[in-house]
């Protein structure tokens, strides 16, 4: 019998004799990057010096020091100059899995002992930093015949005091190596609210546009803010462009969503309600993009209750948006007049009843009134919604009640 011993052993040191020569040849293959990435930890030591002592207001305000907020800036310029090296060595069939290794491994400093972080909040400690490979047909995004070639996103989380700094770079191939043709950070970090902070969400849309999500770091409040941006990457000589931007409250405490739809993409958040009973609901945050427009469209909220509370709480325009166009104009008028004597009162709203109307299928009324222990500044006002496919339509909003809609409390207790 011949021993397959000697045979085992030889193709052991082969396959480790291979790993040492990927590895001298990883090392050796792309000197530049290994060397701004070099520049990337140094700079990430500056910072890390000058956080010492940082004190934290009692709201969770925390200033940066002029020192920190420029070793903060030039640690993100270094971090995007040892992406941008690593990327020059890539190819166009680029290996994410490599990719994201390489980057770990030359950009990730080992975190600050708890003694150091003793003796004031760190920043620039805990750099998470990850890569993807998408385009929006993969994202789950209906396919366009104007769809642009793949993205490389490179994201860079930056520890801060309560939260994080990140920064997204975007890169497409232009027919010989990657060229960036996107870069979302903030530009000037004074306050730890000046961050893009997380939930970060990041959504590839059908014709090359980027959908972004961040939220602002805070140290004590469950209520906070997050922001959206829709991009346009460059693209040739013309640089990239900020086509949307908007806010919303929500609470850091509950879980976020930030997903591609078929058309665009959705938010989904605990959010407040203007009922300071039920305090939170669910809100959601769809919208339609169309080459440089974004529109908001529905669903906007699980239940007709809540597609009130944000019909009140929308613009005008949008609010009209979501009207019967026969009642639109009369319902927005007396909506108008409702949230200005709300704001003179300092009122929240209470909401009451939700009723089934007998004159048509999937057609609901629900109650509500100025929140006050004083009955004659309750102002009670009854919204009649027409439920779709989809979403809700407004269809009256009066002082008195429809008659059709004497059905039983279908939200008997708040919070369903």
């Amino acid at each position: 019998m011949i021993s397959m011993r000697p045979i085992r052993v030889a193709l052991l040191s082969a396959c480790i004799l291979s790993a040492f020569a990927a590895q001298a040849s990883l090392a050796a293959g792309c000197p530049a990057a290994d060397a701004a990435a070099r520049a990337a930890l140094a700079a990430q030591q500056k910072v890390q010096q000058d956080s010492t002592s940082i004190p934290i207001g009692e709201e969770g305000d925390t200033d940066l020091s002029v020192p920190l907020q420029k070793s903060l800036h030039n640690f993100k310029q270094a971090l995007a100059d040892a992406v941008e090296a690593r990327m020059a060595c890539a190819g166009q069939s680029v290996d994410i899995t490599a990719l994201n290794r390489d980057l770990s491994a030359t950009l990730q400093r080992k975190a600050v002992t708890p003694a150091a972080s003793a003796k004031g909040p760190t920043y620039g400690n805990g750099l998470d930093i990850d890569a993807q490979l998408t385009d929006a047909t993969s994202a789950g995004a209906a396919p366009s015949a104007n769809a642009a070639a793949p993205l490389v996103l490179v994201r860079s989380g930056i520890g801060i005091a309560c939260g994080t700094d990140n920064v997204v770079l975007g890169y497409r191939w232009d027919g010989a190596h990657w060229k960036r043709v996107l870069r979302w950070q903030s530009e000037n970090v004074k306050n730890i609210a000046d961050a893009y902070g997380f939930p970060i969400g990041i959504v590839p849309l059908h014709d090359g546009q980027v959908a972004l999500l961040r939220g602002t770091p805070q140290c004590a409040s469950r209520w906070g803010q997050v922001a959206i941006d829709v991009i346009a990457p460059a693209q040739g000589a013309a640089g990239q462009r900020s086509l949307f931007h908007t806010g919303h409250g929500y609470i850091n405490e509950e879980e976020t969503s930030f997903k591609p739809t078929a058309d665009g993409f959705e938010m989904r958040a605990h959010v407040a309600s203007l009922d300071t009973d039920l305090m939170e609901r669910v809100g959601i945050l769809r919208y339609r993009v169309a080459g440089d427009q974004v529109t908001r469209i529905q669903p906007a909220a699980n239940n007709g209750r809540d597609f009130v509370d944000e019909w009140l709480q929308v613009d005008e325009p949008l609010a009209h948006a979501w009207s019967d166009p026969g009642a639109a104009t009369q319902a927005v008028a007396e909506r108008a007049r409702l949230l200005a004597t709300a704001k003179k009162e300092s009122l929240g709203v209470s909401y009451g009843a939700v009723r089934s109307c007998s004159d048509h299928a999937a057609r609901y009324q629900v109650e509500l009134e100025l929140a006050t222990d004083t009955p004659a500044k309750a102002a009670p006002h009854f919204a009649v919604i027409q439920q779709a496919r989809n979403g809700f339509t407004l269809m009256a909003f009066n002082p008195a009640a429809d008659p059709q809609c004497r059905g039983a409390d279908l939200m008997g207790s708040k919070g369903k």
